[in-house]
């Protein structure tokens, strides 16, 4: 195992630190895992004609970041098959 040093703006190392504990994890723990993370995710290396502009993420990003915003979370219920737009508004007239 590596030992790598990061000189982090206290702001940022605050955010870390709360998502850490939102999840039971040392910061170090924490970080290790996102960037474990992001070392098996299959992409392109940066700087090349495929990568996203700014500000988009691909679709497997985007997957990941819903996935990780379910987490803990109760499953949904179903809805009956017959659902319908009576069924949305039906207290208005």
């Amino acid at each position: 195992m590596a030992t790598v040093t990061l000189e982090l703006p206290e702001e940022t190392r605050q955010r870390l630190e709360n998502k850490a504990a939102q999840r039971g994890q040392p910061l170090e723990a924490y970080i290790r895992g996102v960037l474990e993370a992001d070392a098996d995710r299959p992409g392109t290396p940066a700087g090349t004609a495929d990568e996203a502009p700014p500000g988009e993420i691909s679709v497997e990003e985007f997957e990941r970041r819903l996935d990780e915003l379910n987490e803990g979370l109760p499953p949904l219920q179903d809805l009956p098959v017959n659902y319908d737009r009576e069924d949305i508004y039906f207290d208005h007239d």
